[in-house]
């Protein structure tokens, strides 16, 4: 989610989107949906200068969509929010691989389209040193194999 002109990036991995939902929501039993299905839906978002909730409207202004968001909130007010019943959110597959949001049920949102490439950047007028170099290699080596 950066555009300033200049800078350098290479692409790490590319993250899938999850629908987080309480164990005894209606769509608890579901292993995918289509983000259409959650119009309507209350939807507990991150605040409005966080980079995932600027991806995530995005994604339902590119679908023709409206967003029902109930509660804009921080990352650590999310879990319990969902698993209350109080709303669903939009994660990362990052997000689901250290089960951020726990205990709630992670739903694969399977819309071919949504997906969210993750990068290193970096400027190419500044200096970068040997062990920036190193980190930047050792990213790309980690995460060749990666699937969202």
């Amino acid at each position: 989610d950066i555009s300033v002109p200049g800078l350098e990036r290479c692409l790490i991995k590319t993250d899938g989107v999850y629908a987080v939902v309480a164990p005894d929501h209606k769509f608890a039993g579901r292993e995918s949906l289509s983000l259409s299905e959650l119009t309507g839906e209350p939807l507990i978002s991150l605040t409005g200068d966080s980079p995932w909730r600027g991806f995530c409207d995005r994604l339902f202004e590119r679908a023709g969509l409206e967003a029902n968001i109930v509660v804009e909130c921080d990352y650590t007010v999310r879990a319990p929010l969902i698993e209350s019943g109080f709303g669903i959110a939009l994660t990362s597959s990052s997000a689901k691989q250290v089960d951020l949001l726990k205990p709630n049920k992670y739903i694969r949102v399977t819309d071919e389209w949504i997906v969210r490439p993750m990068y290193l950047y970096w400027n190419p007028r500044k200096y970068i040193s040997r062990a920036a170099l190193q980190f930047r290699d050792y990213c790309v080596e980690y995460y060749k194999d990666y699937t969202a």
